[in-house]
């Protein structure tokens, strides 16, 4: 929940590529950037990037608060009732 609720405050997100939840979120690095686990000079590097990096800032914090619409409960209830009906 925390990555969501980054982006939906204007955050960039910079994680690691952990099991279970963030590359569902954030896909291939299309709405924050997501580094190996464990590889704490890729995070500081991605962090550095993001940082300083103005334009792939404000981009990261567009595409991210694009993204939390997905997981807005409308959403989410649609996408169960949808898949109760299917089963």
């Amino acid at each position: 929940m925390v990555i969501i609720e980054a982006m939906v405050n204007g955050c960039p997100v910079v994680v690691t590529d952990a099991p279970y939840g963030p590359r569902d979120i954030l896909g291939s690095n299309d709405y924050g950037v997501l580094v190996p686990v464990g590889n704490s000079d890729k995070l500081a590097e991605a962090m550095e990037k993001i940082l300083n990096d103005e334009n792939l800032r404000k981009e990261y914090i567009k595409k991210g608060l694009k993204r939390y619409n997905d997981f807005e409960m409308s959403n989410i209830i649609k996408q169960f009732d949808d898949l109760m009906e299917e089963l």
